[in-house]
C-alpha cells in the first residue's frame, strides 16, 4: 500500500497544522509549565533539607528544657534573696569581714569598685585581699558561696607567702555582687 494514494492535499495541510499546534503547545505551554514544576520540586527539596536539619537541631530541645527547669528550680527558690532590690553594701562587707575573722584570715582591704548597670540588674565589683592558710581560704570561699545573695568571683590570685611559713598564702579576690533595678 502506498500511503501517497490516500493522502490528499487537504490531509497534508491538516497534518501540517496539527504538527504546528503540537509544536506550539510544547514550546509555549508544556516547557514553561515544566520549568515551574522543576522550580517547585527544587523548593520542596530545599524545604525538606531545612526540615531535616531543624529536626536534627530540635533533638536537643527536650534535654535543654529539662536543664532549664532544673536551673529554674535551683535559682527560683531564693531569687529574691540572691538578687535583692538594694546593694546593701555595708551588710555584705560586714559579712565578708566576719567570714574572714571566723576563718582566721588576716587582711584589711575590702574595696568596692564602680557600679555597673545592665538591662536586667546592677553589678558592684569588690576587691578583697586576705592572708592565711589554704584551708582557711577554702572555708572562706565556701562561706561566700553559701551566702544568701548572689556573689560571683571573677578573678582570684593566690601567691605563696615566702616571708612566713610555706602554708600561708596571699589572696586577691575580684568579685561582684548584684541587685535588681529599683522599681519606679
Amino acid at each position: 500500500m502506498d500511503i501517497r494514494k490516500y493522502m490528499t492535499k487537504d490531509t497534508a495541510v491538516m497534518l501540517g497544522i496539527l504538527a504546528a499546534l503540537v509544536l506550539i503547545v510544547a514550546l509555549f505551554v508544556y516547557m514553561p509549565q515544566q520549568r515551574k514544576i522543576d522550580a517547585a520540586h527544587a523548593k520542596v527539596r530545599a524545604a525538606r533539607n531545612a526540615l531535616r536539619k531543624n529536626a536534627e537541631l530540635a533533638v536537643v530541645v527536650p534535654a535543654m528544657m529539662q536543664r532549664v527547669e532544673q536551673m529554674r528550680q535551683l535559682y527560683d527558690r531564693n531569687w529574691e534573696r540572691k538578687l535583692p532590690d538594694q546593694t546593701n553594701l555595708g551588710d555584705f562587707v560586714g559579712k565578708v569581714a566576719h567570714f574572714r575573722d571566723i576563718e582566721g584570715l588576716s587582711g584589711s582591704r575590702i574595696e568596692p569598685g564602680s557600679p555597673e548597670q545592665t538591662a536586667l540588674y546592677n553589678a558592684l565589683p569588690i576587691v578583697v585581699n586576705v592572708h592565711g592558710s589554704f584551708a582557711s581560704l577554702a572555708r572562706f570561699l565556701y562561706r561566700l558561696e553559701a551566702m544568701d545573695r548572689l556573689v560571683r568571683i571573677e578573678e582570684m590570685t593566690i601567691e605563696a607567702d615566702t616571708d612566713q611559713t610555706p602554708t600561708q598564702v596571699d589572696v586577691m579576690l575580684r568579685m561582684s555582687i548584684y541587685h535588681r533595678h529599683a522599681e519606679i
